[in-house]
């Protein structure tokens, strides 16, 4: 399980409406708030991308390291390196280097794999970090990284969400999406860690079993938990002053955790089971 923000034994504080008195307080004690990373799992083509790309759309700020990765493999100097590691068949008729021909080269030749690893990830693994690095305190991260379990960025996440499909959903998106033949995607999830381990880290769950529509439903209301996530965090840690940063900064979406009194941010979902993964 990830680190715990909701810890039930911390002390919970109330939220009062702040002064004119408080704002040379404000001016110069405003703490630094810390950006919230939120890391996604899930089996192959279960639609993590997709999910991660419509918390982009609800404010958070998307890392997407295949994004990443297709661009530093299009640079001269890594097209030049990655063509005489594997060959010239790794190059389209445009000269940029195909993707699709770089998986099925490497996908079972371990030696290769690793050589084109060690081209690939070191400048995608600095444009990460500096994307991480140039987050402001008030943002929500999404971290879409393959294999994030098994990478450098495992213990990046303050929270895991792990979207869930069926393997016959996977298998006919692979299919439709990806042109992957029937038994591609069970073939390749035997060299990742298992769907059941991916499950047992996250903090919430998303089923991708239906329609694009159903799911942006879905994921609204799991990126509402998410924001309750930040802004008690931020209220355990920073007390008013960080509430109150964190208010000016999200001006236009911080009424909903105002309640009709006036006095904090919402409980809503901050007092649910430890256990989150559990629920549907």
């Amino acid at each position: 399980m990830s680190p715990n923000l909701l810890d039930s034994n911390r002390p919970k504080s109330r939220i009062r409406r702040l002064s004119p008195s408080d704002l040379p307080i404000l001016r110069e004690e405003t703490p630094e708030l810390t950006p919230m990373i939120v890391g996604m799992l899930g089996g192959i083509a279960s639609g993590k991308s997709t999910v991660a790309h419509i918390f982009g759309d609800l404010r958070g700020v998307v890392i997407d390291a295949d994004e990443i990765a297709g661009s530093v493999l299009q640079e001269e100097a890594v097209r030049k390196r990655v063509r005489d590691e594997l060959g010239a068949e790794v190059l389209g008729p445009d000269g940029l280097v195909d993707r699709g021909a770089v998986s099925r080269i490497v996908f079972d030749d371990p030696s290769r794999l690793e050589a084109l690893n060690g081209i690939i990830h070191p400048p995608v693994g600095r444009i990460i970090d500096a994307r991480i690095q140039d987050l402001k305190g008030s943002d929500i991260a999404v971290l879409d990284i393959p294999l994030l379990l098994e990478s450098p960025y495992a213990d990046r996440p303050h929270l895991f969400v792990f979207v869930e499909a069926t393997e016959e959903r996977r298998t006919d998106r692979a299919q439709r999406n990806r042109g992957w033949s029937a038994g591609e995607v069970a073939r390749r999830e035997k060299r990742q860690a298992l769907l059941d381990e991916k499950r047992e880290r996250a903090d919430l769950i998303i089923k991708n079993n239906g329609s694009i529509e159903e799911l942006r439903d879905e994921v609204a209301g799991t990126w509402r938990r998410i924001e309750d996530k930040f802004v008690f965090r931020v209220r355990i840690d920073e007390g008013d002053l960080g509430i109150e940063k964190l208010r000016q900064e999200w001006a236009h979406r911080f009424d909903r955790f105002e309640g009709p009194t006036g006095d904090g941010a919402s409980e809503h979902g901050m007092n649910e089971q430890t256990n989150e993964s559990k629920e549907g």
